[in-house]
């Protein structure tokens, strides 16, 4: 068994936030106990290992969130943009605008297991969006934060982070979208700019993780954008020693 500590997630919950993986039975991190105590650890299984869901549901883990992971072949489409004139797609590169994408962020709703876990502080999510949205600015072209804009008024009403993997993969991560705008057609037009954006960069497998708290990004992806889902993930997780 591997234990995997995450650095920014143990420093906004001033407690030491482990991931468990690679174990040939449920019985090891079901005995696991962290070396510092309080702790968050957590564990991700694909859910047809009910076995082992069940074991660790014994020894304490709690169902935490639903994961769908999807994957979309790039060279089985055809996107072209031009009919969302005056809006573009360009790569995010300055700070002043870094800022308008992290205030997008915060106008829209937190759908990760950190926002609906009851043990965890309220402001934990927005806080740990921010950072990552921060992170894949700093770390381009290996990350990327793409932006719409329209090209009338030059207002940012939109944007993708992701990561690009390798020469033909790419990760897509957090997106956001201006509350003065029509949420569902800029959704659409978002994610046809990002994938044109990916394919013309050379990658032909663009993965997405969506939760069972974004069924809507689950939908456009897959019934709007060509994604076809590959598998599905239960995490489930045991706070120790969680003070009163």
């Amino acid at each position: 068994m591997k234990t995997k500590a995450l650095s920014l997630e143990s420093k906004l919950l001033q407690t030491p936030v482990i991931k468990l993986e690679k174990w040939e039975s449920a019985a090891v991190p079901a005995v696991y106990i962290p070396s510092e105590l309080p702790a968050y650890v957590y564990c991700e299984l694909n859910v047809t290992e009910l076995a082992n869901i069940h074991q660790l549901e014994q020894a304490g883990y709690q169902f935490s969130e639903f994961r769908i992971k999807s994957t979309l072949n790039t060279s089985e489409t055809e996107y072209t943009t031009r009919a969302f004139y005056p809006f573009v797609a360009e790569v995010i590169n300055e700070k002043a605008i870094l800022e308008e994408a992290i205030k997008i962020l915060e106008q829209n709703p937190c759908d990760d297991r950190f926002s609906n876990d009851p043990f965890i502080p309220s402001d934990f999510t927005a806080k740990r969006n921010v950072h990552n949205l921060k992170k894949s600015f700093r770390f381009w072209p290996k990350e990327f934060l793409l932006g719409i804009f329209n090209t009338h008024t030059e207002e940012l009403i939109a944007f993708r982070s992701g990561a690009i993997f390798n020469k033909i993969e790419a990760q897509l991560f957090q997106y956001g979208i201006a509350n003065t705008n029509d949420y569902h057609h800029t959704a659409d037009m978002l994610e046809a700019f990002t994938i044109q954006h990916l394919k013309e960069q050379g990658i032909q497998y663009i993965h997405a993780v969506s939760t069972g708290f974004n069924i809507p990004e689950l939908n456009r992806l897959t019934q709007n954008h060509g994604f076809k889902m590959v598998s599905s993930h239960v995490l489930l997780r045991k706070v120790f020693n969680q003070p009163s």
